[in-house]
């Protein structure tokens, strides 16, 4: 329990515990249980879609789950607009994992970058502000270099999943790099607008609010204490100063809808956050889907039905297409490198700073350009040290990989080479980009730019075709495609959706162990 904290929310949240009180009777003392105890190991299957998808805002609209000026705005937006808010939302999701990480380290003297080593090897390799001269600097109206306080404006979150909750459907964003689960809850002080009602825990037959003894809960975390109405209640902040404060509850979580219209119980009394006051984070979703490896996150609170795994399979954000999420092993499984379906797995890191132990860490070792290890990279450069800094962090909202500076320059440069060899000259500057090409409509395909090969700890290797490699940011006016990864001035890298995408990505944290596998995505 935090002690001292000033909530924002106090007053209100004192008048809403009588609400609750009123609505779902007494805070409960014991969870609620299913009537069955759960099969030991079972799977659940989800629909995946990304924000962006034709497809999905087109469900969206004959779902009735866009106002009348939502769907205005999608349709004044063309291909450039909706790739400057993409990009906009990644500079802002890599600067709230940065300012995670300054918390995590403030006062302990580690924050302090080694500014000379990193203009050493900035300009050891070519990078930095200063390209050389064949490298065209370009602007095509995408302006990401201006900071982004609050997820607002465009809104936060890539990939959405529809979860039935209590009684009804409601679409939620999910976020591997989060723990708590939150919806938007009646009745709301101060709420973004939502596509669709919000949750109302007066329709709910399941739902009860938690009392403020540990044993219910209350205490797993320091984001929750006490209100004086004898209810738990909590206040997540999120990098980007946006937050969500309410009441801490449980309900059932279902697959295909809630209540009598779901097909099957995931799991019941779920710990979750009643948001009654949510500002600058999402725009349209009805909340959250923590994903982390926190024990208030889904995948921890389901882990006993689904033996600790659980999978994604990412799908490309400018195709009609269906991506999928799986709660429960995949089959076949097997504790080698490889198994049986061609999957491959890598050990699963954890930070040892309680703040970012949420996060999924991974070793990469190595990285290939066509079929040619590069020469300069260090996997030390990539180490989660003993102190918790450094590390490469698999994220699903982060769209471009970051690496850090002497990690990213050989392989950027041994990129570059590569594709001079395929007939691609004078790569240009666009955005958070440094290496990007604008080729003939013939060949400007994807398929016509060098695959890479991530070699990770455990023998694990990631094939990652050329439509994970570039990032085709241009128009039927004006191709521009371009290396989807990019330097950061910080010590910790990250493995963006971009690379993910089209993988099968296997999260076992009972192995502690992460697997790969290609061409996974439903269409």
């Amino acid at each position: 329990m935090m002690v001292g904290l000033s909530w924002k929310v106090s007053i209100d949240t004192l008048l809403l515990s009588l609400w609750m009180v009123g609505v779902a009777g007494a805070p409960d003392q014991q969870p609620v249980l299913s009537d069955a105890p759960p099969p030991s190991t079972v799977a659940f299957n989800l629909p995946l879609y990304h924000r962006d998808d034709p497809s999905f805002l087109m469900r969206k609209q004959m779902a009735g789950m866009l106002t009348v000026g939502q769907q205005a705005e999608r349709a004044r937006k063309n291909r450039r607009e909706v790739i400057a808010k993409r990009l906009r939302r990644d500079v802002a999701r890599v600067e709230s994992i940065q300012r995670r990480m300054i918390r995590a380290f403030m006062g302990r003297g580690e924050f302090k970058e080694d500014e000379e080593a990193e203009k050493q090897a900035t300009a050891a390799n070519g990078g930095g502000g200063n390209s050389p001269a064949w490298v065209v600097d370009m602007d095509i109206g995408a302006n990401v270099s201006e900071p982004v306080s609050t997820g607002m404006i465009d809104g936060s979150g890539e990939f959405f999943t529809t979860m039935g909750v209590g009684y009804d459907e409601f679409l939620l964003a999910i976020d591997t790099g989060s723990d708590l689960i939150w919806l938007q809850c009646l009745p709301c002080f101060s709420c973004y607008q939502q596509s669709g009602p919000m949750f109302n825990p007066a329709a709910s037959p399941t739902f009860r609010p938690v009392g403020c003894a540990a044993s219910e809960g209350c205490s797993e975390t320091d984001i929750m204490t006490c209100s004086g109405g004898g209810l738990c209640i909590y206040q997540q902040s999120y990098g980007d100063g946006s937050f969500t404060a309410g009441t801490v509850a449980r309900d059932n979580f279902y697959v295909g809808g809630g209540g009598q219209r779901a097909s099957s119980m995931i799991q019941a009394s779920v710990l979750m956050g009643c948001g009654h006051d949510n500002e600058g984070l999402f725009v349209g979703e009805a909340g959250l889907l923590g994903l982390g490896r926190g024990t208030l996150s889904f995948a921890s609170q389901v882990a006993s039905r689904t033996g600790g795994v659980f999978s994604y399979c990412l799908p490309s954000w400018n195709a009609a297409s269906m991506g999928s999420l799986t709660f429960g092993p995949p089959t076949p499984s097997s504790s080698s490198a490889a198994d049986g379906a061609g999957r491959v797995y890598s050990p699963l890191l954890t930070n040892p700073q309680r703040d970012l132990a949420t996060f999924y860490y991974v070793q990469l070792v190595g990285v290939s350009v066509d079929g040619q290890p590069v020469a300069g990279v260090r996997a030390t450069d990539l180490a989660l040290r003993p102190s918790g800094r450094g590390g490469l962090i698999v994220d699903s909202g982060t769209t471009v990989s970051r690496l850090v500076t002497a990690f990213y320059y050989p392989l950027r440069n041994a990129f570059r080479e590569a594709s001079r060899r395929r007939g691609h000259l004078l790569p240009r500057v666009y955005s958070v980009f440094d290496t990007c090409y604008s080729p003939p409509p013939a060949i400007a395909l994807p398929a016509n730019f060098p695959s890479l090969q991530l070699q990770f700890e455990g023998m694990a290797s990631m094939t990652l075709p050329p439509e994970n490699v570039m990032f085709d940011v241009g128009d039927e006016n004006f191709p521009l495609l371009c290396f989807a990864f990019a330097p950061t001035s910080t010590d910790f890298s990250i493995l963006g959706n971009i690379q993910q995408q089209g993988f099968l990505m296997t999260f076992d944290t009972q192995a502690s162990r992460l697997g790969f596998q290609s061409n996974q995505c439903s269409t």
